[in-house]
C-alpha cells in the first residue's frame, strides 16, 4: 500500500511544476529583464507545491513493508515512470517553443533547472521502490 503513495507523491510533485514552469516560461519570455523576480517566484511557488508530496513520502516510509510480488509495484511504477516522462517531455517542449535566438542560453538553463527540480520525486520513489522489492 505504501507504493501508493510514493506514486502519488510523484504525481502531485510532477504535475504541478510543469504548470509552474509553463507559466514561468511564459513570463519570462514577455519579459527577460524581469529574469531574476521571474526565477524567484518559479522556486517559491515550487517549494510550495512539493508541501503535499514530502507528506506523502513521509507516509510512504513510515508505512514501508516489503511487496509481496512485483505484480503488487507494477501500476504504481508505471505511472511513476509515465508521470515523470510527460513531465520532462513537457518541460522540453517549452524551451523550443516560441524562443527567440538570443533568449536560447538563458531557456536553456531555466529549462535544466525545472528538470533538475522536476527529478527529486521520482527519484526519492525509485529508491523507496527499490527497498520494497520482494525478498
Amino acid at each position: 500500500m505504501s507504493m501508493h503513495f510514493f506514486a502519488a507523491a510523484v504525481a502531485l510533485s510532477v504535475l504541478p511544476i510543469a504548470i509552474i514552469f509553463k507559466i514561468s516560461m511564459d513570463r519570462l519570455k514577455e519579459n527577460p529583464e524581469e529574469r531574476f523576480s521571474i526565477q524567484q517566484k518559479f522556486f517559491i511557488w515550487v517549494f510550495i507545491s512539493e508541501i503535499i508530496p514530502i507528506i506523502l513520502v513521509v507516509f510512504g516510509f513510515v508505512n514501508m513493508a516489503p511487496a509481496e510480488t512485483i505484480n503488487d509495484m507494477l501500476v504504481p511504477a508505471i505511472i511513476i515512470v509515465a508521470i515523470t516522462l510527460f513531465g520532462v517531455v513537457f518541460i522540453f517542449l517549452q524551451r523550443l517553443v516560441d524562443v527567440p535566438a538570443d533568449m536560447k542560453e538563458m531557456m536553456t538553463t531555466f529549462t535544466l533547472i525545472g528538470i533538475s527540480l522536476m527529478f527529486s520525486m521520482p527519484i526519492i520513489s525509485t529508491v523507496a521502490f527499490f527497498s520494497m522489492l520482494p525478498q
